[in-house]
């Protein structure tokens, strides 16, 4: 039976195109990605141990890779930045030089088939290597989604989708192991960002190269919209301390290449003490 093709939702050439058109602008807006990078650095940082071969794919993975190599954990980077140049598609190493370290950054929010994706990520890594990724998820921009939507439908009598889905926590967990990887971890980083002005926002988005690229787009915003869409956002998303707020959710994956040497779940039934026996015992510790 052969597997459905995923709905086609983004178009990686238009993505393409907008982080080409960013490379100039990068630089004024790379302060989610600086933060991205240092939040995989430090967890890269964590392993004790050390890499021999790493490949860093993704927008931004240049900064990832400067901050890598303070850290001398790493012997060999290789680095894959649509931003510096690369492809969005990985172009991994040779098959005789396998990695034990692999990190994706900004780029799974929009692909078609994750599943795939991930897949193709870790293929080249070898027994017990490293598998990272980190792209926007769960609420990101949601105070935008909800102007935008409600000032289109207030002026036109309907919307079209011009920010893109965002994956939630729990599914992305789940495909780590539809991959087939071990100790599999999700887990979410906030990232509020407080504006002077919703504008900004909009020009830091075009800036990084993150506006949308849906296949269902093409109509071109109306100004009369987006002067409504921006005088909601200050209405509604004011800060306390002045300006507005953006929400950014990271979604950080974390998933191991099987190897014998990993620790193993305990077999289901296998346990000693039932959870109430625990927590009996360690409320009796605390009295």
């Amino acid at each position: 039976m052969s597997t459905p093709t995923p709905p086609r939702i983004f178009n990686r050439a238009l993505r393409a195109k907008h982080l080409a058109r960013a490379v100039p602008l990068f630089g004024q807006a790379d302060f989610l990605h600086q933060e991205i990078a240092k939040d995989l650095a430090d967890r890269v940082s964590l392993v004790k141990r050390a890499f021999n071969a790493a490949l860093l794919v993704g927008p931004g993975s240049q900064i990832l890779a400067d901050q890598l190599r303070q850290q001398d954990q790493v012997k060999s980077l290789q680095v894959q930045d649509p931003l510096k140049g690369a492809t969005l598609i990985p172009e991994h190493g040779p098959e005789d030089s396998p990695l034990d370290l692999v990190i994706s950054m900004m780029d799974l929010h929009m692909v078609d088939n994750p599943v795939a994706t991930l897949g193709q990520l870790a293929s080249p890594l070898q027994p017990d290597g490293l598998l990272l990724a980190a792209f926007p998820g769960e609420d990101s921009l949601w105070q935008l989604r909800q102007c935008l939507y409600q000032a289109e439908s207030e002026i036109c009598g309907g919307v079209h989708p011009r920010i893109i889905p965002f994956g939630h926590l729990r599914q992305w967990g789940d495909l780590l192991t539809r991959v087939g990887l071990a100790l599999s971890v999700a887990d979410l980083v906030p990232l509020p960002v407080r504006y002077r002005d919703p504008l900004r926002l909009l020009k830091d988005l075009r800036a990084m190269g993150e506006t949308s690229p849906l296949c269902t787009g093409g109509q071109n915003l109306r100004r009369d919209v987006l002067d409504r869409m921006l005088a909601l956002y200050r209405q509604n998303h004011a800060h306390d301390q002045g300006g507005v707020e953006a929400q950014f959710d990271i979604i950080v994956l974390t998933g191991w290449k099987p190897a014998p040497s990993q620790a193993k779940p305990l077999r289901p039934g296998s346990g000693q003490m039932s959870l109430q026996q625990a927590i009996n015992q360690s409320l009796k510790k605390q009295d």
